[in-house]
């Protein structure tokens, strides 16, 4: 298994960004999600959401005054070579990355912690 995390931090200085982080809470960089894909977190900076864009993919998005930041986390199934020209797939399925949800808001809280320092 493949895992890979993003994080992203943009700062408005002259701007609210509010209106476009609320108008763009269900575009993804593959395309818009449907809304039930898009769940709000409570006390994460002024506004978040955790948005499942399928079963491996997930972004947890936060505007916190002049601030947006994202923590995004894909997981991809890997094809192994075992030596012997035939390949196998440890996990054939899509794995589910919603069990690490807790953790990335946790993670969230401390990079802003982190940031306003």
């Amino acid at each position: 298994m493949n895992y890979t995390v993003g994080v992203s931090v943009a700062l408005h200085k002259e701007t609210d960004p509010g209106t476009e982080f609320e108008a763009s809470r269900r575009v993804t960089d593959l395309g818009v999600v449907p809304e039930a894909n898009v769940r709000s977190v409570p006390d994460v900076g002024d506004r978040a959401y955790l948005i499942t864009r399928d079963i491996s993919n997930t972004e947890l998005r936060v505007l916190d005054g002049g601030a947006v930041l994202s923590l995004k986390l894909s997981a991809i199934p890997s094809y192994q070579d075992d030596g012997s020209g035939v390949g196998t797939n440890d996990e054939l399925d899509s794995p589910d990355v919603s069990k690490y949800d807790r953790a990335m808001i946790n993670d969230m809280r401390d990079l802003m912690m982190d940031l306003k320092q």
